[in-house]
């Protein structure tokens, strides 16, 4: 199979895509396919990348359950966007599994507080929409009540 760049290798087409963003080692796997070098090329570039440490699936993981969560996202909206960048459920569950309920409270307050003035969460109806906000973003049931106090599930 011909490369559409020829003198390009494929190691040094990974560092370029690494250069410009984070990648799982799926989704690096097919950029390389998709810029058309063979599954071994892209297996044992992908292979050499993480002996070398510079692409580690749990590292990105972690990085980006910080990121979106300190963006609003719960743990099912982290653990959904994680998946659409490639990362596999054993790296998706390990990294979350490390991430405490206590903080997703803190980052679910904060989110709130982003969004509603403090007096307007004294009306049932916003606390009512704040609470639908935090399940959308993928917190708990309980995360939701403990931020908003039990009366915003109650409705």
């Amino acid at each position: 199979m011909s490369h559409a760049c020829s003198s390009q290798t494929p190691l040094n087409y990974a560092y370029s895509l690494l250069a410009r963003g984070d990648y799982s080692a799926v989704r690096l796997s097919e950029k390389l396919r998709a810029k058309g070098f063979t599954s071994q090329d892209a297996s044992a570039t992908v292979e050499a990348l993480q002996a070398r440490g510079h692409l580690d699936d749990m590292r990105l993981a972690h990085g980006l359950a910080e990121r979106f969560q300190n963006q609003g996202f719960g743990p099912r909206g982290v653990r959904a966007k994680l998946k659409q960048r490639g990362l596999t459920e054993d790296v998706i569950a390990t990294a979350l599994s490390e991430r405490l309920e206590q903080t997703d409270i803190e980052v679910a307050r904060r989110l709130v507080q982003r969004r509603f003035p403090p007096a307007a969460l004294e009306e049932p109806k916003t606390r009512a929409r704040a609470y639908r906000l935090l399940l959308r973003r993928g917190y708990s049931a309980s995360v939701a009540a403990s931020v908003l106090g039990r009366e915003a599930s109650d409705d």
